[in-house]
């Protein structure tokens, strides 16, 4: 069977027919892209839907169904990622999420559309204003990390966006409880990063949630935090450069403007910096906001959103 799998999607890569199907598979501009598609790759790949001996004609097979169900979802999930309007890239995340619920629904095992479900489902909850409807997608999202961990429970990317999930619901909350969801997801970190040392988004993320708890804390329990956020955040920054936007956030807050002036605008040339409605809300940022270099940045990226 792999065998032939392999074979039918190299037809769908490269049959002139199926080559015009293919790319509204992956393009994933609109919702209704992916199924329509699937359909039609039905009807193109029938004569190499022969070679599954005993399999109904112009019916594709489960698990080549369940790959191009996932790779729509990937599709449609990266376009909603760059979505700059909410309301589209709300549109684009449910229909990522019904192309992962296909997927899991033709191969229960599949760990990494799970993961990516549970992805998707947390930047919903944490674009949503509604502070109980993000709980419920964060919720959701916790549930489908806990099933892909069930089936791969030494998946480093499974536990750093475990670790993500339990930092943003960290930071809605305050004391005990947000401290219990930071310890909590300071383990996931610890755990992916003994799987992959050099994981570079745990270390980020890891990171992230130290600042966070930084802005919290007083004194020398503050000045510690933000020494291993430092830390973490370079180490990620190295692996992975122009990743540099939450060093800039700490160098605004230990008032060093030049510093943040840099990373800041490393992340801009690698196209790593957040979306503009963040910059304008960051409070993080405060003490570089009246500056001429960051209010010339901010025109930059209202100039680049208009065109």
């Amino acid at each position: 069977m792999r065998a032939r799998l392999e074979r039918y999607r190299e037809t769908l890569k490269q049959d002139a027919a199926a080559s015009s199907v293919v790319p509204l598979i992956l393009e994933g501009r609109v919702p209704e892209a992916a199924d329509r598609a699937r359909s039609e790759a039905e009807k193109q790949a029938e004569p190499v839907l022969g070679d599954f001996a005993g399999e109904s004609p112009g019916r594709l097979p489960d698990d080549l169904a369940a790959w191009l169900a996932f790779e729509s979802g990937y599709k449609l999930q990266e376009a909603a990622e760059r979505a700059s309007d909410n309301t589209e890239a709300a549109r684009l995340f449910q229909a990522a999420a019904k192309q992962y619920a296909d997927t899991v629904g033709l191969n229960p095992n599949h760990s990494e559309a799970l993961c990516n479900w549970g992805v998707v489902l947390f930047r919903q909850g944490k674009k949503s204003a509604n502070g109980a409807e993000a709980e419920a997608f964060f919720q959701a999202a916790d549930e489908k990390f806990f099933q892909a961990l069930q089936i791969k429970p030494d998946d480093y990317e499974i536990l750093s966006n475990c670790g993500a999930l339990l930092t943003e619901r960290g930071k809605r909350v305050s004391g005990l409880e947000a401290a219990a969801f930071f310890d909590a997801a300071a383990e996931k970190f610890v755990e992916a990063l003994r799987i992959k040392p050099n994981y570079h988004e745990a270390l980020y993320n890891w990171g992230g949630q130290l600042l966070e708890r930084g802005k919290r804390a007083e004194g020398s329990a503050a000045a510690a935090f933000f020494e291993e956020a430092a830390r973490l955040l370079s180490e990620a920054a190295k692996l992975n450069p122009g990743e540099t936007y939450n060093l800039a956030c700490l160098a605004a807050l230990q008032g060093d403007v030049a510093a943040c002036e840099h990373h800041l605008k490393t992340a801009e040339a690698a196209g790593k910096l957040p979306a503009l409605d963040h910059l304008l809300e960051d409070r993080d940022l405060d003490p570089v906001r009246e500056t001429a270099w960051f209010r010339a940045m901010l025109e930059r990226l209202r100039q680049k959103r208009a065109a």
